[in-house]
């Protein structure tokens, strides 16, 4: 069978520039490029799959091919099996369509993921914490109601997202996330959280009863004086065991995610003895990065590992523990951003308690980087704002005397994410380069600007 839009979306040309509108609201998703039209047209037209691409490269050679499967793909959850006599097809014929700006829509039509900040709340102090929580037991800020949380995960989906992550301080302070996990996993979607909050019998039966396959733990050492001087608690591994015990018999498999520093380097082997004997679904290293505003006084440096040495330390876990998955953690996130900086803006939907979408999860004090409210609007307004996008594009003045002046990749960096958070670290301001970038860490050892801290 040929592809259609979904009868819930139509095509529309506004100003000479063609749009796939969703009916419902009348809300653009797609900006479509006058090659695209065409593309899209054979491949509605067309009695076959097989016949689209015959038609395409008869007509625009081996490049229209490769330009056909990168429109299909990225307009993948808006299309279905199908042929319709009008639409894509009778568009196609139009002359004198225009191509859009750069400063246009965004090239998906949705997220494929998206990331909530369920509460800045978080009754923890753990030492390498960058969410810089306020102290408390209660999500008295997570204002977003599970009816309207209910209305954006069914609208993310239909715009082909996959997954939320479920983020704090600390999630599961908020009474009803069992439920909400429940409700993202009726619309398909995978659900990804990580906690140290204890769990309990009767919880762990409800996130079974949502459709739960697997939590994450957060746990760094089993050790109880090194969890005191991490986490501010000698009693934590206790409560992990717990906790792991409630989740297995509720048939909930459970991960772990550790920090990894040059002395919980010494410490993880135990761990993943004890993962392995709870038969875990995994262990993950995440190396310390340095953190802007730390809860307690340390030396960050310190507490860095270098890329090589944790890439040892996992590799050696994995041999030790055939039958249980080690991995290291990649920056940029998800499998779907693998080669992202930073996956907000490419790829994922930020959005903090209340419901504000967010340029970065680990600057949400700043309100300059703020965009709409998902509280008003829509999950597609948020993500076509132009506006809020164009500040994931800053222009090349911007950085004017630091080493990204100039710099021949500035381009490139803006296209993988730049991450703001780091440059602020690293160098106290947004406008700076981009982390693993090699005149910026020049930059950064010639400044030497931070004084030794006290060890932790």
């Amino acid at each position: 069978m040929a592809i259609r839009l979904r009868s819930t979306f139509e095509t529309v040309v506004q100003r000479d520039r063609a749009f796939i509108r969703r009916r419902t609201d009348g809300a653009s998703v797609a900006a479509l490029e006058p090659i695209e039209v065409t593309l899209l047209g054979y491949a509605e037209s067309a009695l076959s799959p097989a016949n689209a691409r015959l038609a395409v490269e008869a007509e625009l050679g081996p490049r229209g091919l490769i330009a056909l499967s990168r429109v299909l793909n990225r307009l993948q959850p808006l299309l279905e099996d199908g042929r319709e006599e009008d639409g894509l097809r009778t568009l196609m014929h139009r002359r004198g369509l225009l191509p859009h700006p750069p400063s246009g829509m965004r090239q998906l039509p949705g997220p494929k993921i998206l990331h909530w900040m369920v509460t800045a709340v978080c009754p923890r102090r753990c030492a390498y914490c960058y969410a810089e929580p306020r102290h408390g037991n209660r999500a008295d800020d997570s204002m977003l109601s599970r009816e309207r949380l209910q209305i954006l995960l069914a609208e993310a989906a239909e715009l082909g997202a996959s997954g939320i992550l479920f983020s704090g301080s600390e999630a599961f302070l908020r009474p009803d996330l069992p439920e909400i996990i429940g409700d993202a996993r009726r619309q398909g979607l995978e659900t990804l959280t990580t906690t140290k909050h204890p769990i309990s019998r009767a919880l762990a039966e409800r996130l079974a009863a949502a459709g739960l396959p697997c939590l994450s733990l957060s746990v760094d050492t089993l050790d109880p004086a090194l969890s005191r001087r991490l986490i501010g608690s000698a009693a934590y591994p206790g409560q992990v065991a717990r906790s792991v015990e409630s989740l297995t018999a509720a048939g909930l498999r459970f991960a772990i995610q550790a920090v990894l520093t040059p002395e919980t380097a010494q410490y993880v082997y135990e761990l993943a003895e004890f993962a392995e004997r709870r038969r875990a679904a995994a262990l993950q290293l995440v190396p310390f990065e340095r953190v802007r505003r730390p809860i307690r006084r340390i030396n960050q440096a310190a507490m860095q590992v270098d890329g090589t040495t944790a890439k040892q330390v996992t590799e050696k876990l994995q041999r030790q523990h055939p039958s249980l998955k080690v991995t290291l953690f990649r920056k940029g996130g998800a499998e779907a951003c693998d080669d992202l900086h930073c996956d907000i803006g490419g790829t994922k939907l930020f959005f903090t308690p209340e419901g504000r979408t967010h340029r970065c999860y680990k600057l949400t004090d700043d309100a300059g980087l703020y965009g709409l409210d998902l509280r008003t609007h829509s999950i597609a307004a948020a993500w076509h704002d132009s506006i809020f996008n164009g500040g994931l594009v800053p222009a090349t003045k911007d950085y004017a005397g630091t080493p990204c002046s100039g710099c021949g990749n500035f381009g490139g960096c803006n296209a993988s994410g730049r991450c703001i958070y780091q440059a602020q670290v690293d160098h106290g301001a947004y406008a700076a380069p981009d982390r693993d970038c090699d005149r910026g860490r020049a930059a950064l050892e010639a400044r030497q600007s931070s004084p030794p801290l006290a060890p932790l």
